[in-house]
């Protein structure tokens, strides 16, 4: 057994405790499973390197995203993956449904008690996706998971195909630490141990954690990629772009995006815009004063979302949003080709930052918050989303005109465009560049592979310019660059310093290969 394990449960998670016992049973878990799980084609191990590059990305859905007459909502998803998104996304993460991969272990929904939800399917559903596209899932342990209870639904889990065990819920795992969140030294602990498990029996598995990276060393320190944790939640980055977009300016994003450090061979950013109709505000640590975060908070309501509050010393501070993403950062009154537009710049800021994008599938679909998907009872929690049929979402889809139709091939041509650049990789170098308010620039680079893109972004309603320093340029003669996702060539202004000069027209974006 893995010295590591003994150690955590002695000195950490269990001190005091029945150690011999606790090891007994862990031991006995590892047992079980180990003839049940077995390595997809290529496995690696963490210690060797992420094991994900620029063609990854996770599509995060429901189980009931669709519905239609002919079988459970899952079958319909996998449709639609089959049919849309094939050759697109690599991962599927469907919330709330890792009781679905379960026999009879607890959920966050007690599946023993409840069932399945009617109508979802479940592991044959599950499976079948499996068998296409790489599986993420959070096991959802009860509030009050026992630590035995916790490794057992991660592992049953992986024996189920998942290859991306999402930990949102550890820090309910009671232990004798008494972990108080996901920051809270017991939870860290308690992830290092799930680690420590897996490299034992499923050292392919990657571990996507929800601690906040607003604490600068929490990818410096605790994701080695081996001891712990290898993607990490990249909690800021929604409600910083949603931010830039509502006031079209990039500075707060500019300044924070900056400061994040740089990607280890071994960890990554998990970079989440929205994971369907919820979005938290983490502590920004002075990004965005009151009146900024008063702004968000009434423009999102005005747009038919909902705020939570948390009281603070410095008053009441909004703390999450119920609202599809394209509701918050769509000015509904635009026509519909400028409402595809401005979404499309927010993704593409989610898609060129370093790390992986996980894309939630109402924004493939251009799906919106209304009016009468609020209930007017049980507070800021009651957000009611009804499916539509996969029918109804078909006749959109294939409607040239339609906001629909427009968002998902414009989709698809950034994600073909990402997957064909090195640059691209979730490791590769991210550098911030300096731009009047509207626009955001990001630079990133891959040595080794000798691929460089610049990422360019107008958040604004007007054309704006951009100076790019010949430094950043590099050391190549061309007068011109080309755009990764329309396939054009741009011949920039170059002025008497040897810069170039880009302008950007209204929601415009560019990937120029340097």
């Amino acid at each position: 057994m893995n010295p590591v394990i003994r150690a955590l449960l002695e000195e950490e998670i269990r001190p005091g405790a029945d150690l011999d016992q606790c090891l007994s049973q862990i031991e006995q878990l590892v047992e079980r499973y180990r003839d049940v799980i077995e390595p997809p084609r290529g496995a690696g191990r963490p210690a060797d390197g992420l094991h994900l590059d620029e063609t990854d990305t996770v599509l995060i859905a429901d189980g009931d995203q669709f519905r239609g007459p002919d079988g459970p909502s899952l079958r319909y998803l996998h449709r639609f993956l089959a049919e849309e998104l094939d050759g697109h996304i690599t991962t599927v993460h469907v919330r709330q449904f890792g009781a679905s991969l379960r026999d009879d272990g607890p959920a966050a929904v007690d599946s023993r008690r409840n069932g399945p939800s009617a109508g979802l399917g479940c592991r044959d559903e599950i499976g079948a996706i499996g068998r296409e596209f790489r599986l993420m899932a959070d096991p959802g342990w009860p509030a009050q998971a026992g630590l035995i209870e916790l490794i057992d639904g991660a592992l049953l889990c992986v024996a189920r195909g998942v290859q991306l065990i999402g930990l949102d819920s550890v820090a309910s795992v009671e232990s004798q630490s008494d972990a108080a969140g996901p920051d809270h030294p017991g939870a860290d602990a308690v992830t290092r141990l799930l680690r420590a498990v897996l490299s034992e029996i499923a050292p392919w598995v990657l571990i996507v954690t929800d601690h906040d990276p607003g604490h600068r060393q929490s990818v410096a320190v605790r994701g080695d990629g081996y001891r712990a944790w290898q993607l990490v939640y990249n909690h800021a980055l929604p409600v910083l772009t949603l931010d830039a977009c509502i006031r079209e300016d990039s500075a707060h994003l500019q300044r924070w995006a900056r400061d994040l450090p740089q990607p280890s061979a071994r960890t990554a950013f998990f970079n989440v815009q929205a994971a369907q109709e919820r979005f938290g505000i983490p502590p920004l640590h002075g990004l965005l004063d009151a009146a900024e975060l008063d702004l968000l908070a009434r423009t999102v309501e005005s747009r038919g979302g909902r705020v939570a509050y948390t009281r603070t010393a410095d008053g009441e501070q909004p703390s999450s949003m119920d609202i599809a993403w394209l509701s918050a950062v769509v000015d509904p009154n635009l026509p519909d080709e400028l409402r595809a537009r401005v979404l499309l710049v927010s993704q593409s800021i989610m898609l060129c930052m370093a790390g992986v994008p996980g894309i939630s599938a109402h924004d493939l679909i251009g799906f919106t918050t209304r009016d009468d998907e609020t209930e007017g009872t049980g507070g800021n929690q009651a957000f009611d989303r009804r499916a539509p049929t996969y029918a109804s979402l078909l006749d959109e889809l294939n409607d040239g005109r339609s906001l629909q139709h427009r968002i998902l091939e414009d989709y698809k041509r950034l994600l073909r465009a990402r997957a064909r650049a090195a640059a691209f990789h979730p490791t590769a170098r991210q550098d911030i560049l300096p731009t009047p308010p509207p626009l955001y620039a990001v630079l990133r680079s891959n040595v080794q592979r000798q691929s460089t893109v610049l990422c360019l972004h107008n958040l604004g309603r007007d054309a704006a310019t951009l100076e790019v320093p010949r430094d950043r340029i590099g050391t190549r003669d061309d007068r011109s660059f080309g755009d990764l996702i329309s396939g054009d060539t741009l011949w920039p202004h170059w002025n008497p310093s040897g810069n170039a000069e880009i302008t950007l027209e209204p929601y415009e974006i560019m990937w120029l290969r340097l």
